[in-house]
């Protein structure tokens, strides 16, 4: 599971958007929480192209303060503003909808130094070496997003291929993009790859030969000059680079690591294209003959409508939606007119974002089918306005609470809550909530009501807590009473105090599911957690958030605090004992000899956030996996020889400071007979194959055609299924794939010898 940081990066790298205006205000604070006078501050102007990324930018005022008056970054609205100033570094913040933001800088600094190398390991002058986004701790979003801003700190290699980037707040997490002449520009996104600024020891950057891609733009037949086009790479690691064709209307992308990329042209006013995906160009090669034939397509007009009023919705956005995403879009005017040019064929339109109170569209999508040249009139979208939620706040003595924070749920689906800023109650105690979900779930008697409201008043310690079916009522009120404390001290391994590890409140009660309060708890600078005012008379397990839940060694997951406060009561819990950048499990790898396997593949599914972390065995046989998530007691290591010959699934407790041999075994084998009630073998029955422990699972490809799942294999005339290039070491479960079948026994595979399994259907 990717976190939310490496989505947003590549959500913008990817996508082209079209800005949406906002006015943006915020603050800029130092350590101290006062106001840092000339900071520099930016934020994204446009986004036209994952190569075009304006940026604006302006000095905070004596108290800290700024404000933009610029479009969003993103169609829904979110913005990403970015501040630094000498001796407090760089930070950053997201809003949505131009909601105020404070930005906190801090002069706790550190820096991290490196070399960078090419693939025979000589080190390379001259390459530069740039913060593209920083991330505190386990947090999902990026504190500081900053690709292509030209104040992202950034560094160039000297003679020997060292560098040093200082200045950058100690403990966050920094996502790199290398770029040099002759090489690939490559950006790190893969979080088990980011260094942790002041603990990282010193990193070795390696960039590759540069690979093109190149190609000619045409229309009707002739060369089409000065047409930028970009390709970016779909998987990691992540390159782009453009280029500009020329008068007989070629290009060539240079710049670029091998895989897979999206190329795109940027055609001019009145022609189009239709971007290209899966263009695959090897390490150090090039892509030739990625044409592309610019044409007039066709014309769709259409406007968008308030459905309740009729009245027009300017400054929002209709999507031309294909097989590569979103390939073309168009906002519309004051009057609520689009004008959007598409290619010949059948295509679906959309109704995007925004604005913020606008919950979905009628009909949420328009399939058209058009020919060259065609102009199709009235493709119209009629938004629904989000329902408007009165809560009135009463205190102990019934009397309206004014100043009330009100938290609530507006997640799309159960589970995932949505979190936004605390709307605070007027003076009679009210607050209007806007409430829209596209797809409510429908309410069942074992879970609770969807949306989830929970109210504060900090200076009396009053809290209150109320859950509602926000589709069927409209107005809610909630009676505060004195609230509860939860306090907790948080450590590193090595008794350190960690601060900004986010925890969240879950109600338990009489409900199967047990919903998360929409509330944002965290530790101070002392590693300190003081949680509340907390509804009280609620049980409420506490709980680091999902992010660092993976991370946490003590309490183990299944076994976090519940809580039950009386009123005005404070409950000490803890202490919690979290490892942020996970553990570290280090081995050796050797042959069925005792000889090390040198470049054997090491693998594991139990990384951080449930990622996939792995390794290549040095000269030695020795391998590091790091980042190893600590939310299961035991997790699986698959070692495999690099051309499939031989593996080993290796079980390992990754709190235990010890250094495992793996040695391998030759791939195994499962014969699967299947019969009928009647004894006789039975043809054509689909039969699969599944780890008995499915954290064995891995979202990354084993070599020589090793598998640990395959997920169906025909019987053939006697009846029986061959599951070959078996990891051994893994216990496997074999059913027949139809429902109401069940299954043999789990077996272990431990080497070649095959084995065999029958299953009588019906039993």
């Amino acid at each position: 599971m990717r976190t939310m940081a490496v989505v947003t990066l590549l959500a913008l790298v990817v996508t082209v958007a079209v800005a949406q205006p906002v006015t943006i205000t915020g603050r800029v604070v130092g350590p101290d929480g006062e106001g840092v006078a000339g900071a520099r501050v930016a934020t994204v102007l446009t986004l036209t192209s994952p190569l075009n990324v304006e940026w604006v930018e302006t000095t905070s005022a004596d108290d800290g303060s700024f404000e933009f008056n610029t479009p969003s970054a993103l169609p829904d609205g979110t913005t990403f503003v970015v501040a630094s100033a000498e001796g407090l570094g760089v930070w950053g913040a997201m809003t949505r909808g131009g909601a105020p933001i404070e930005i906190r800088l801090t002069d706790d600094l550190s820096a991290i130094s490196g070399t960078i190398r090419d693939t025979a390991g000589q080190p390379i002058e001259g390459a530069t070496v740039r913060v593209i986004a920083l991330l505190q701790g386990g947090n999902e979003e990026p504190g500081a997003w900053m690709i292509t801003w030209e104040g992202a700190p950034q560094a160039v290699s000297d003679a020997e291929g060292r560098f040093t980037i200082g200045g950058l707040p100690a403990g966050t997490r920094a996502a790199l993009q290398t770029e040099g002449e002759g090489f690939a520009s490559v950006m790190v996104t893969e979080e088990d790859d980011w260094p942790v600024i002041g603990e990282a020891e010193e990193i070795t950057l390696t960039m590759h030969p540069q690979s093109f891609i190149a190609g000619r733009v045409t229309h009707e037949g002739q060369p089409v000059e000065g047409v930028a086009v970009s390709a970016v790479a779909m998987q990691p690691p992540i390159s782009w680079s453009n280029a500009v064709t020329d008068a007989d209307g070629r290009y060539e992308i240079g710049g670029l690591a091998g895989g897979s990329f999206v190329v795109m042209p940027q055609p001019p006013e009145g022609l189009m294209a239709t971007s290209r995906d899966s263009v695959t160009v090897p390490a150090g090669g090039r892509a030739e003959g990625i044409d592309f034939q610019l044409s007039t397509g066709a014309l769709v007009r259409g406007r968008v409508t308030w459905q309740d009023t009729g009245e027009p919705v300017a400054g929002t956005t209709v999507i031309l939606v294909g097989d590569t995403g979103v390939q073309n879009r168009a906002q519309t005017d004051e009057d609520g007119r689009y004008e959007l040019r598409i290619p010949a064929g059948t295509h679906s339109l959309q109704w995007m974002a925004p604005p913020v109170d606008a919950r979905g569209a009628e009909p949420s999508q328009q399939e058209v089918t058009v020919a060259t040249d065609d102009v199709r009139e009235r493709v119209d979208f009629a938004l629904l306005r989000k329902k408007t939620i009165v809560l009135t706040v009463l205190g102990p003595d019934g009397q309206p609470v004014p100043g009330a924070s009100v938290w609530w749920d507006a997640g799309e689906r159960y589970g995932s809550p949505e979190m936004i800023e605390p709307v605070l109650t007027d003076e009679q105690g009210q607050a209007r909530l806007l409430y829209g979900r596209q797809n409510p779930p429908t309410p069942m008697a074992e879970l609770p009501p969807p949306v989830i409201v929970v109210v504060q008043e900090v200076e009396r310690g009053l809290a209150g807590m109320a859950h509602f079916d926000a589709e069927a009522e409209d107005a809610l009120t909630i009676r505060l009473e004195a609230g509860g404390f939860v306090e907790a001290d948080v450590q590193d391994q090595n008794g350190g105090p960690l601060e900004g590890i986010q925890f969240r409140a879950i109600s338990h009660g009489q409900y199967v599911y047990y919903p998360e309060l929409p509330l944002r708890m965290s530790t101070d600078a002392d590693g300190r957690l003081r949680a509340g005012p907390l509804p009280p008379n609620v049980s409420l397990e506490i709980a680091p958030s999902w992010q660092h839940r993976s991370v946490t060694l003590q309490p183990r997951a299944t076994e976090m605090p519940v809580v039950e406060l009386a009123p005005g009561e404070t409950a000490e819990i803890g202490p919690f004992i979290i490892a942020p950048a996970g553990m570290t499990v280090r081995g050796r790898v050797i042959d069925a000899a005792g000889n090390p396997v040198v470049g054997a593949i090491v693998v594991s599914a139990n990384g951080v956030n449930w990622t996939t972390v792995r390794d290549e065995a040095d000269a030695e046989g020795l391998f590091e996996l790091k980042r190893i998530g600590t939310d299961e007691e035991i997790v699986t290591i698959i070692a495999a020889a690099p051309d499939g010959s031989g593996a080993w699934a290796e079980p390992v407790d990754p709190t235990i400071a010890f250094e495992p041999t793996i040695q391998l075994a030759a791939p195994g084998m499962i014969i699967a007979t299947i019969r009928g009630a009647d004894g006789q073998p039975v043809e054509g029955v689909q039969v699969q194959l599944d780890p008995q422990d499915m954290r064995t699972l891995m979202d990354a490809q084993l070599p020589g055609g090793l598998v640990v799942q395959v997920d169906g294999a025909l019987t053939d005339a006697e009846g029986r299924a061959r599951f070959e290039h078996l990891v051994p070491g893994v216990e496997y479960f074999v059913h027949p794939a139809q429902d109401g079948w069940t299954g043999g026994p789990p077996m272990t595979i431990y080497g070649p010898e095959p084995v065999e399994i029958e299953i009588t259907l019906g039993e």
